[in-house]
């Protein structure tokens, strides 16, 4: 049934995008410049297979069983969370309204939201009216008043807006599937300047800022394929809206190299479908292309998972070396995290469960290579660059 859902939203995405670039014929816009490139990713992409629970949990992750890279699976959250405390996820998992045990949670809906921010003296915008004279202002958002951002979305007769940045306004935002789990909460609970409780001295905090955030953008607003960076875990929740999550199997670092350096994926896409209520939990690693059907507010959280910090070193390496494969600049924050969670693992802290021992070890010689290759300072008072990309260590923004 999801399947036939995800199918028809792809047939609803091509019917606005063909809507708005007629509309909106203006050259040298980023509507107009990139938007034919992900209509034709989104007419390649095929229909992802939803699995069940029970078909999750028999698969041999680890061995020789056959399964398709193009998998999801549907389950409630009571099954979200036997998933996720069994081990490390392998593959994106939906949770509809219906299957939730937050369902009746209230929605927080655009109208409340965009109130909350009229408060707000600025907004961060992607405006895809924009003229992309120059790559410095694609890159970057406008920061502009909250009162012409809201205006900005509110009219229909101009091209699609983004909003970017958004700090998490959702009260306990974390899923109930993981809100429980230690192994999730290392990402927001880790303080890599030891303190236990609050922060006394202004000190990076680019990465932990992004563990709550919201998503606000028009019909129409879309993004190119790219990894959340540092390989974290992400959850969407669906405030009010609908939204078509293109999602890329996970890919081999063959593969990963090749879409850096080529900008074209190994393997095509696959539609999930969201609305309101639903909850998508993201694997790391994941390139992903969403697209708004209709006005979209989200709330999303970010984590990573104790048992499975190699991947989250490897991702960021190739990062460093493959910059286009993420929207995101690397985190000031992130050797900072990462040198705490050393000193946590290599002491066997009872707190977190952790991988086995050869994966500690490949951690280690991973963490080692990313400081010797990158100079990066325990304590940045300035910007640190990586030899291998001479990119500045620092955060451009978030987006769906």
């Amino acid at each position: 049934m999801h399947q036939n859902a995800s199918r028809y939203a792809v047939q609803r995405g091509l019917d606005l995008i063909a809507a708005l670039l007629t509309k909106f014929s203006s050259k040298g816009t980023r509507l107009s410049q990139e938007l034919p490139k992900y209509q034709s990713i989104l007419r390649e992409a095929i229909d992802g297979k939803a699995i069940t629970y029970f078909e999750y949990i028999t698969t041999d992750w680890g061995g020789d069983t056959p399964f398709t890279r193009h998998q999801y699976v549907v389950c409630s959250e009571q099954q979200a969370e036997a998933i996720l405390e069994s081990a490390p996820l392998k593959l994106p998992l939906l949770i509809p309204a219906a299957f939730s045990t937050t369902s009746s949670m209230a929605n927080i809906r655009i109208n409340e939201y965009l109130t909350y921010l009229s408060t707000k003296p600025s907004v961060d915008v992607h405006d895809y009216g924009e003229d992309l004279d120059a790559r410095e202002k694609y890159i970057h958002p406008t920061i502009i008043s909250s009162a012409d951002a809201i205006k900005l979305f509110r009219d229909p007769n101009i091209e699609p807006v983004n909003f970017l940045n958004l700090a998490g306004y959702r009260p306990n935002p974390v899923p109930a599937c993981m809100a429980n789990l230690r192994q999730y909460s290392i990402l927001r609970n880790t303080m890599e300047y030891d303190q236990s409780g609050k922060a006394t001295n202004v000190h990076p905090n680019d990465l932990s800022s992004c563990t709550s955030f919201q998503i606000l953008g028009k019909a129409g607003v879309f993004s190119m394929p790219h990894m959340d960076h540092h390989g974290v875990i992400t959850t969407i929740r669906s405030e009010e809206g609908d939204k078509l999550w293109l999602e890329c199997p996970a890919l081999q670092e063959d593969e990963i190299i090749s879409w850096g350096r080529d900008n074209v994926l190994a393997l095509p896409s696959f539609p999930v479908y969201m609305t309101d209520g639903y909850i998508f939990i993201q694997p790391g690693g994941r390139a992903h292309s969403p697209f708004s059907l209709t006005d979209v507010h989200m709330s999303g959280t970010m984590h990573w998972d104790s048992r499975s910090m190699v991947p989250v070193l490897e991702q960021s390496l190739l990062e460093l070396q493959y910059p286009t494969i993420t929207n995101e600049e690397p985190a000031k924050e992130f050797n900072l995290k990462l040198a705490r969670i050393s000193e946590l693992w290599n002491t066997h802290h009872p707190y977190y469960p952790w991988a086995d021992e050869e994966s500690r070890m490949e951690f280690n010689t991973l963490h080692k290579v990313g400081i010797d290759s990158c100079h990066l300072d325990l304590v940045p008072a300035t910007p640190a660059k990586c030899k291998a990309s001479n990119m500045p260590l620092g955060l451009v923004g978030v987006a769906g």
